[in-house]
């Protein structure tokens, strides 16, 4: 009969005899105590989306692009001609670009949203639905576009020259007079 199975359950007594031998009473109790503790614990702790919006982040983004002008710019501060040339330019230039699951609008939408209506961080990943990393990652992205745009396309004006307006108007005319006084 070697092949009944008597020589494992004559193992498993062993073993037990074994674990009895190592433990008292108290040590097996205090154990299987701790193992109940786990099994609730565990059974309790359920998982759950907690991002469960029904419109998704790029959703929600073409709602808006799509829907009426004065809720774009609601939305985004600007108007939809602006925000979507402020996207084409940020990708045709190369400084922002679609990574594998936020686009480029989607990522100037949520900066927009920080800057312009002072959400938070929490406010954000609420709204579209996405990790506080993910969120802090692409408003850290265009942020740095945004310094790199005010660098080369945003030039401020000469104040060597006076404008004509200026220099025509008898309101200004004692301020850019020569002082021989001095």
């Amino acid at each position: 009969m070697e092949g009944d199975g008597s020589s494992v359950n004559n193992d498993r007594v062993t073993s037990v005899q074994s674990v009895q031998e190592e433990f008292d009473d108290l040590d097996i109790d205090i154990m299987i105590a701790w193992l109940w503790i786990v099994v609730v614990d565990m059974s309790m702790n359920t998982r759950e989306l907690i991002r469960d919006s029904v419109l998704s982040e790029p959703e929600w983004v073409m709602e808006v692009l799509c829907g009426h002008s004065d809720r774009v710019y609601e939305a985004f501060t600007v108007k939809r001609h602006v925000f979507l040339n402020l996207c084409g330019l940020m990708i045709e230039i190369g400084w922002l670009k679609d990574s594998r699951y936020i686009k480029v609008d989607e990522q100037v939408t949520i900066f927009l949203s920080m800057i312009c209506h002072k959400k938070s961080n929490k406010d954000l990943f609420e709204r579209f639905q996405s990790s506080g990393q993910t969120i802090s990652k692409y408003s850290t992205k265009v942020l740095n576009a945004v310094f790199k745009l005010a660098k080369e396309i945003i030039v401020p004006p000469s104040f060597d020259a006076v404008p004509e307006e200026i220099l025509m108007n008898r309101q200004h005319e004692p301020y850019f007079k020569a002082n021989t006084t001095w």
